[in-house]
């Protein structure tokens, strides 16, 4: 073999590793980017996030709305701040008829997909015949009658199931029957046939249902949202109830991203404890972005 052929068999060769390598390190980049982009960490969460109230305190608004978005909760027949899971939490009496409300906005309509965090309390079954829901979170009008835009609530049956609806449709899960703090996570996409529910951060499979299978989160323009109510009006729409760090993203969480959450908002946003300071050091974080 002469020099000329040895020396370009060399460069063909140290070429292909090269290329090799190259290709290597661009899948190993693209592997770590999709593994960082699911899992969401303080800004990110931040980014993502619709609304978050974590009923800290009342302000002149009502309960503030933590992103800066403007989504302050408006009290009605004074609810009470009462200790939490996490500082304070906020107590809905079935019997005063409370709730908060949140004035319509075109950020809220959220029609390709949602994800909804919450922890609850709620007392245990008073009796057989009992068996109204507790309405965690609602947006719209009755998605029996195509004006439901998304909604969460805990149910009596099937020991406190846990459940969302959308337009002409629900889905939920069977709970846990007992008067302790739980964390209550949804994920939802438009189009999909059914939402990935979590309870104390693992996903359970989908037991009860009714209406449309295939989730359709149409936007119900004009329609307040509601916080331990469903629609005001109903008789039923009350429940006794205490509800802590509400939080809807507009991104589907993954799984560690709901076992993040279920840590606290303080711990999965700033790695702290919690301490009530979230709303200070967010809106810090809001004001730097």
């Amino acid at each position: 073999m002469s020099w000329l052929n040895r020396n370009w068999v060399i460069m063909r060769i140290s070429t292909a590793k090269l290329i090799s390598i190259s290709l290597g390190l661009i899948i190993l980049n693209l592997e770590f980017t999709v593994v960082s982009d699911a899992q969401l960490t303080g800004r990110k969460f931040l980014e993502k996030a619709v609304a978050i109230w974590t009923f800290e305190e009342a302000g002149m608004k009502g309960i503030p709305d933590i992103t800066g978005n403007g989504h302050d909760a408006k009290l009605i027949n004074k609810p009470a701040l009462v200790d939490g899971k996490f500082g304070r939490a906020i107590e809905f009496s079935d019997t005063r008829k409370n709730y908060l409300e949140v004035s319509d906005d075109v950020g809220l309509n959220l029609e390709g997909v949602i994800s909804i965090s919450v922890w609850v309390k709620r007392p245990p079954r008073l009796q057989a015949t009992d068996v109204a829901p507790y309405f965690i979170l609602h947006r719209g009008g009755e998605w029996q009658w195509h004006g439901a835009g998304y909604g969460i609530a805990l149910h009596k049956v099937f020991n406190n199931m846990f459940y969302f609806w959308y337009e002409n449709g629900w889905q939920g899960v069977s709970g846990i029957k007992d008067d302790q703090w739980h964390h209550y996570v949804v994920v939802a996409k438009d189009g999909e046939r059914a939402p990935t529910l979590y309870i104390d951060g693992e996903s359970k499979p989908i037991e009860h249902g009714d209406g449309v299978k295939k989730m359709g989160l149409a936007p119900p323009h004009g329609q307040s949202m509601y916080i331990g109510a469903l629609l005001p009006a109903r008789f039923d729409s009350f429940s006794k109830s205490l509800i802590d760090e509400l939080a809807i993203f507009n991104v589907a969480l993954t799984d560690a991203d709901v076992k993040q959450l279920g840590k606290g908002l303080d711990i999965a946003i700033f790695a702290v404890s919690p301490s009530g300071k979230l709303a200070t050091s967010w809106a810090a974080m809001k004001s730097n972005h």
